[in-house]
């Protein structure tokens, strides 16, 4: 198999990977907890309670609280948000190894 070949099964592969992540969010999840004073002086700690962080509108911080059942499953959907920006770039970095490959194996980069 030609190096070129071998790219666009790669590309094709990286495709097919993104196409089967069916929901996905930005952002991460936190787990913040509370410091709580009784009325005879003892401190509790309440929580976890679940805020997803992510860069809003005009780059600002927008944080959404997040019920602890949910938790689990927004964790997952952040998760495949970095697999989908990972695989964004990696397919990227294929498509400009074929023009480069394109350009300089037949003197064109517009095939």
């Amino acid at each position: 198999m030609t190096r070129i070949n071998a790219l666009i099964t790669r590309k094709a592969s990286i495709a097919e990977e993104i196409a089967d992540i069916s929901s996905m969010r930005k952002g991460v999840l936190n787990e913040q907890f509370v410091t709580a004073k009784k009325k005879d002086g003892q401190e509790v700690v309440r929580g976890p309670y679940y805020v997803l962080t992510r860069k809003g509108p005009y780059g600002r911080t927008v944080s959404q609280a997040i019920p602890a059942k949910d938790s689990k499953y927004v964790r997952a959907e952040t998760e495949k948000y970095k697999r989908f920006k990972q695989l964004s770039e990696n397919y990227i970095d294929v498509c400009e190894q074929i023009s480069m490959l394109h350009t300089t194996d037949e003197g064109q980069g517009n095939e």
